[in-house]
């Protein structure tokens, strides 16, 4: 009962930790794929979706700057990711 317990919560840290390893990929493929030109947005309006997770501040000469809802939408999907890692893992496990 106890080793389960603590199984549960190793499971969630595995979780926890393959999420934030796939963050940083999902943000270098999601990075360039929504905006693969930066300077594109100095004469074009951006659509919604790049208008809701970047800003565009002077300081940064009006190029697309990720916001926390850009921080947050990477952080859940690669959460889900480590879940569906771990679902699978799970499964294939011989028991």
């Amino acid at each position: 009962m106890l080793l389960n317990h603590y199984m549960k919560k190793a499971n969630t840290l595995l979780c926890l930790i393959i999420g934030l390893i796939c963050s940083l990929p999902l943000h270098l493929i999601l990075q360039k794929w929504i905006i693969p030109d930066p300077c594109a947005y100095h004469t074009n309006a951006p659509g919604l979706f790049v208008d809701t997770f970047y800003n565009f501040p002077a300081s940064n000469g009006y190029h697309p700057v990720w916001n926390f809802y850009y921080y947050l939408l990477i952080l859940v999907t690669g959460l889900v990711l480590a879940f569906i890692i771990d679902r699978t893992v799970t499964y294939l496990k011989p028991k």
